[in-house]
């Protein structure tokens, strides 16, 4: 009996300790200024995933936004396509008072040191 209660706390010591290296890694990942545009997407997207209603879709198509359908908006907003601009106009229209952090953002375009 003393056995297994030691494992138990055993293994929820452990599964403390693994959570909080995750979190920390996490934290360590997003205050990377050098993150991928998937990156980006993944980190505001497990920020976002569980509030964002569905009807954003619906308003986003109805506001004119003719750069995706509404399928692939869909697809976006389940994660199954990785498109941070969209991801932003979906949080932006879905989630009004959420502020988007600007390391989340998309980097500028580069311009070009002499144009042709």
């Amino acid at each position: 009996m003393w056995y297994t209660i030691l494992n138990s706390i055993a293994y929820v010591c452990v599964m403390y300790k693994t959570t909080h290296m995750q979190e920390s890694i996490l934290r360590v990942n997003c205050t990377n200024h050098a993150m991928t545009e998937k990156q980006k997407f993944y980190h505001l997207y497990a920020e976002v995933c569980e509030q964002l209603p569905t009807s954003a879709i619906d308003a986003l198509v109805r506001s004119g936004f003719s750069e995706a359908s509404s399928v692939q908006l869909v697809q976006v907003r389940q994660g199954r396509q990785i498109n941070l601009p969209w991801l932003i106009k979906l949080v932006e229209v879905g989630l009004p008072s959420y502020q988007i952090p600007d390391e989340l953002r998309p980097a500028p375009a580069e311009v070009p040191l002499f144009a042709r």
